[in-house]
């Protein structure tokens, strides 16, 4: 009788302690499901912020080249400049050869 009231005793503990862990993987469960939902409301909210970053970086990008594009043609002015300079003093060593002859 004792061994058959101790088992008793020790199946009742026994099921308090699995209904206490069942308890508290539940709550963990909850608490997952909790975080998953609050990441996934940040995740959309997030969204709109990501799609205006990527428009600024392409209209970064469009001034980038805007600006490479007049740089470039302010280069190919300097080199037009350059040579109608060249060509200027040219002329004048002409000239000043010309006057000493």
């Amino acid at each position: 009788n004792t061994v058959q009231e101790e088992t008793v005793t020790r199946c009742s503990a026994l099921d308090k302690e699995v209904a206490g862990s069942e308890g508290e993987a539940q709550q963990m469960i909850d608490s997952l499901e909790s975080l998953r939902g609050e990441i996934t409301t940040q995740t959309e909210a997030m969204a709109p912020q990501g799609t205006e970053l990527e428009r600024q970086i392409a209209e970064l990008g469009a001034k980038k080249q805007a600006l490479v594009d007049q740089m470039e043609e302010l280069r190919k002015q300097l080199e037009a400049v350059n040579g109608d300079l060249q060509n200027l003093r040219m002329k004048k060593a002409e000239q000043i050869g010309r006057a000493h002859v």
